[in-house]
């Protein structure tokens, strides 16, 4: 339930959106301030479709929206007149690596890699310095300092690290791929002829490798051959399993070269029907056999996949009337309804009134002082919300980003 707690927190503007208007009144500030203020907000959202699609993961999402975060509080305090913003809750969200290799959400998201987050990578990469000036003939050393130099955006020395593992021997296909796809992010997405070698070093070795496959693709897009480059992304996709992290990336890449080539666009696998189809006959199986709790849970998750928030909701509801002893099954019936959230829409009543029902069973349920104390925050009742993140602070681990995060509100909320 932790991670679900920290998903829907690190969602919100908690410290400048929500908490200063609360405790600090209006004011007035630049229309410069105020465009910063709305590009980081926008960004912040599109973080929360970015883990939707798949293209980051949880602990990605994480670490971009807390430097998101910290960029929104650098803008000048004050503000103008400002409406409360509301949440949006991606609770339970479930993290995955894309398909495609995590560098290659730079070019997916376009996100330049000076935005990339530094927090706990920094702390790794300082270290990994130290172990590979100990002992520079550590090519697995060298290849952890290589993946974390790129998460914050130190693509100099990134290349730097491939190029040290392959002259210690170690030209596997992944690493080939791994400092090809660092070319590519230094050239800012254009594949020249060294990096495209790269690729084709790294297909003889592993026709399968996913990362040189769409960087081929790519290749040949940018040669204006759109036709070569619409079939490999195909081939991509037909090797790519239903559903896998990275399939919406390459249709929509795909889609593009398409269109500015006038070629008719490919037509995407439809597989929400399919999958729609399943969760209909498990809801149809329930109607004959309502006492099955186990299984209206698992349509509870099913629906909250596919977005019906309600329908899920309902579902867990079920459950919880067989199983009346896990309260948690209330909790997630609150947090699909949630999930589907926008910033400015208010907290449900009826998932309100879960919560209440929750606390009384789990009153130090991390979740729900969190969510708790965000309602009384709204509603200008800052001793209460202080009082649920005071009690929520204390039972997180003190060094942990929950905690950080949850002490910065409660900063915020003594200003």
């Amino acid at each position: 339930m932790m991670s679900s707690f920290l998903m829907a927190g690190l969602t919100l503007i908690v410290l400048a959106i929500i908490l200063r208007p609360l405790v600090r009144g209006d004011g007035s500030a630049s229309d410069s301030a105020a465009a910063d203020r709305a590009v980081y907000r926008d960004q912040l959202r599109e973080v929360d479709r970015d883990i939707e699609r798949g293209l980051l993961t949880a602990t990605e999402g994480e670490a971009v929206r807390l430097e998101i975060q910290r960029r929104l509080l650098s803008v000048p305090a004050a503000s103008a007149p400002a409406k409360v913003g509301k949440a949006r809750f991606l609770a339970g969200a479930t993290g995955v690596v894309t398909a495609l290799g995590a560098v290659g959400l730079y070019l997916f998201l376009g996100l330049p890699a000076a935005t990339r987050p530094a927090g706990p990578d920094i702390e790794a990469l300082t270290h990994l310095s130290d172990q590979v000036r100990a002992n520079p003939s550590d090519a697995e050393a060298w290849a952890q300092y290589a993946r974390t130099a790129t998460r914050i955006g130190q693509l100099d020395d990134a290349e730097t690290a491939w190029r040290r593992v392959l002259s210690l021997g170690y030209a596997t296909p992944e690493v080939v791929a791994s400092l090809g796809e660092i070319m590519v992010l230094r050239q800012n997405g254009t594949i020249d002829p060294d990096a495209q070698g790269m690729f084709e070093m790294a297909i003889k070795g592993d026709p399968k490798n996913d990362v040189a496959r769409y960087y081929l693709a790519l290749a040949s897009a940018q040669a204006g051959d759109a036709k070569d480059a619409i079939a490999r992304w195909q081939a991509l996709l037909d090797d790519m399993p239903p559903g896998a992290p990275g399939r919406d990336s390459v249709m929509r890449r795909m889609e593009e070269t398409a269109r500015s080539a006038g070629i008719q666009v490919p037509a995407a696998p439809d597989r929400t029907a399919e999958i729609e189809g399943m969760v209909a006959k498990l809801a149809e199986r329930l109607t004959r056999q309502p006492d099955d709790e186990a299984g209206w849970e698992r349509l509870g998750r099913s629906y909250a996949v596919l977005g019906k928030s309600e329908a899920a909701a309902d579902a867990y509801e079920k459950a919880a009337a067989l199983r009346p002893s896990d309260p948690q099954l209330k909790l997630s019936a609150a947090e699909a309804l949630l999930a589907t959230l926008r910033p400015e829409d208010a907290m449900p009543t009826r998932a309100l009134s879960l919560l209440h029902q929750v606390e009384a069973a789990l009153p130090e349920e991390p979740a729900i002082l969190w969510y708790l104390g965000l309602e009384a925050a709204r509603g200008r009742d800052v001793p209460k919300a202080r009082d649920y993140w005071t009690r929520l602070v204390k039972a997180l681990p003190p060094d942990s980003e929950d905690a950080k995060m949850v002490r910065s509100a409660l900063d915020t909320l003594s200003r």
